[in-house]
């Protein structure tokens, strides 16, 4: 999983999490500073994060597509925004 491929150090794997749009640049900064792999890594392993559901059956609409939090690990914030994409979850921006 993502967590997994972050704390193993593996940016190839962790960028299949990445909505691909943003993969590349996600990669390239990823690789630059590899120490914030690793933070991320201990947020997203410790946090704990909820979602406020959409109704099943509702008309496509982008509103419905993101998610966005602010995870805080080790005096680190992270926002992070997640995108619904064919029904996938992808990291989109932290």
């Amino acid at each position: 999983d993502l967590v997994q491929a972050l704390r193993a150090g593996d940016v190839e794997a962790a960028a299949q999490f990445v909505a691909p749009d943003e993969r590349e640049l996600w990669t390239s900064q990823t690789r630059a500073r590899p120490a914030l792999a690793a933070a991320l890594a201990d947020a997203l392993e410790t946090a704990d994060m909820s979602f406020l559901g959409v109704e099943t059956g509702l008309r496509d609409d982008p509103r419905s597509r993101t998610a966005a939090f602010v995870v805080t690990s080790g005096g680190r914030s992270f926002e992070i925004m997640w995108i619904k994409i064919d029904d996938v979850w992808f990291l989109y921006r932290c």
